[in-house]
Parts: structure tokens; C-alpha cells; sequence
């Protein structure tokens, strides 16, 4: 079985409340919200710009799933993660191993 168990992905669906509510104060804010969805949405472009040849390689019903991944991946709370728990070359060169990970997967 791989990561996450399903104990584990039972303890983060326990967890995630919590995290939001804490982590995520646009969760009260509707002008928050709009900001938030406006640059996750310029940051999803960017990724779709950039990866425009890897996703072209895909088939049609992957694109979305290496894009959720990729977008997952190169966000705020996973950089946040890293920088909390690794100096910053390091938390670069993750960033760096899960993208090619992610990369992988699609390659024949």
C-alpha cells in the first residue's frame, strides 16, 4: 500500500478543520476568497504555460490530474511545509524532486 494509509489520510481529514480555520482566515472574507481564487488562478496559467509540452504529452484524461499535482506541489502551504522543516536550498531541491516525480509518471 502506498502513502497516505488509510490511517493517515483519515488523521489529515480530521485535521483539516482545524487547519483552516487557522490557516485560512479568507475562509470569513468573501474579498479574501476572490483574491485567493484570482491567484491560484494566474499561478494555474503559469504551470499550464511552463508545462504546456509535458501536458501536450498526456492523454487527455491525465492533463487534469498532473495539473491538480503540479498545482499541489508548487503551492503556498507546500512551500510553507518545507521552509518549516528545511533550510531553503533544501526545501528547493524537494520542490524540484516532486515536480520531476510528477513529470515521470507521464513519460513512456
Amino acid at each position: 500500500m502506498t502513502w497516505p494509509h488509510r490511517q493517515d489520510q483519515d488523521a489529515l481529514e480530521w485535521i483539516t478543520p482545524l487547519r483552516l480555520t487557522t490557516v485560512r482566515p479568507e475562509q470569513q472574507s468573501d474579498k479574501l476568497r476572490r483574491c485567493r481564487d484570482t491567484a491560484l488562478g494566474v499561478a494555474r496559467s503559469q504551470l499550464e504555460a511552463v508545462f504546456a509540452a509535458e501536458f501536450a504529452a498526456q492523454p487527455e484524461g491525465r492533463r487534469a490530474l498532473l495539473l491538480a499535482g503540479l498545482e499541489t506541489t508548487t503551492s503556498w502551504e507546500a512551500w510553507h511545509h518545507l521552509r518549516f522543516t528545511r533550510n531553503p536550498e533544501e526545501a528547493r531541491q524537494v520542490m524540484a524532486l516532486m515536480i520531476e516525480a510528477l513529470l515521470a509518471t507521464g513519460r513512456p
